[in-house]
């Protein structure tokens, strides 16, 4: 009993996994892994899987960032299923720059995993980048109209981005 108030042990939330959509350091330096890995270790020593994709402060400091990021996180864009969903993370970023494309060999990549996930799985995706906005000119990813088709007939339950000026909800399709 604290000050008279009986206290109970809460039980502790612990998830099977965190997915980051990125800008985990500075500047994307080697240097910088290395202490963002120090203060993941929690996670590593708990056994919680850590993902993420490569945001604008990784890539946009030095031409090397997305080799720097592939070799100290892994790759920049994969997909994985876990209890019936299926999660895909995209590489939005662009070298040097704070715009955002998905290359031709990701929009090929993500054709071909859409397609082996049956229409009715739900799928949550992540990127750097946000996707939607309504004005033309400030749509940081350029060609955001190659992802939708893509997305049209599956189970897209949300899209997780960060780098957005304000948080924002949309639906189509219900």
């Amino acid at each position: 009993t604290v000050t008279g108030v009986q206290t109970c042990a809460l039980p502790i939330f612990r998830p099977s996994f965190v997915v980051s959509t990125g800008s985990l350091t500075r500047s994307g330096k080697t240097a910088e892994y290395e202490n963002l890995k120090k203060s993941l270790l929690p996670f590593t020593e708990a056994k919680i899987d850590f993902h993420a994709v490569p945001g604008t402060e990784e890539t946009r400091w030095t031409p090397d960032g997305k080799r720097t990021f592939a070799q100290q996180m892994g790759k920049t864009y994969r997909s994985f299923d876990y209890e019936g969903t299926h999660f895909v993370l995209l590489d939005s970023t662009v070298r040097l720059s704070e715009w955002a494309h998905l290359d031709r060999a990701q929009i090929e990549w993500l054709t071909k995993d859409l397609k082996r996930v049956r229409t009715e799985t739900p799928i949550l995706l992540f990127l750097s980048h946000p996707v939607g906005l309504e004005n033309a000119e400030t749509r940081p990813l350029d060609n955001e109209y190659d992802l939708f088709p893509l997305l049209r007939e599956k189970n897209v339950i949300a899209i997780f981005t960060s780098n957005s000026p304000r948080e924002e909800s949309w639906q189509t399709h219900g």
